[in-house]
């Protein structure tokens, strides 16, 4: 059975480098994919002018094989659910999406960001942030060390929500 589990923080608090960090420690050992969220809709996708790029311009839903890579573009939003179910993998990771309704980590560089604390079952924080605060300012939030990628894994699967697959 497949597990998603979210990461959220500010922007460039260092959440994609814990989540490449997390793949390659578990590497061989658990399948993991990743779904991103993009709020303003930035990431670039395809190539302008490229052969999918104008199919998918010209209105159709384009997938992309090649030996190495598979990539689906769609014109709607799917949900989590169908995403999710879309992966051969073990393990879901989010990025992003605060507002999905999962299991998750705040990752805390610079400073606590107190806004993450509510959808947080835990925090990940830096080594300047648990110098500069104190127990009763992260709210009760289990605290992880960055460099605690052991740590960080066996919370993740303590906490993981089960998804029901198709």
């Amino acid at each position: 059975m497949k597990k998603i589990f979210g990461f959220s923080g500010a922007s460039n608090s260092g959440k994609t480098t814990l989540i490449c960090d997390i793949i390659h420690f578990l590497k061989g050992s658990i399948r993991v994919a990743v779904i991103k969220h993009d709020p303003k809709n930035k990431a670039e996708i395809d190539t302008k002018n490229k052969d999918s790029s104008l199919f998918y311009d010209a209105g159709a839903d384009v997938s992309i094989l090649s030996p190495t890579q598979t990539m689906i573009r769609f014109h709607q939003s799917l949900n989590i659910q169908q995403i999710a179910n879309s992966f051969d993998a073990d393990w879901i990771l989010v990025e992003g999406l605060k507002e999905l309704k999962i299991p998750r980590l705040s990752v805390m560089r610079h400073q606590l960001d107190s806004s993450y604390f509510s959808v947080s079952q835990g925090l990940v924080c830096f080594q300047e942030i648990l110098g500069s605060y104190s127990k009763e300012d992260f709210c009760g939030l289990q605290i992880l060390k960055r460099e605690d990628l052991q740590g960080i894994v066996d919370f993740i699967h303590t906490h993981a929500m089960l998804i029901k697959e198709d």
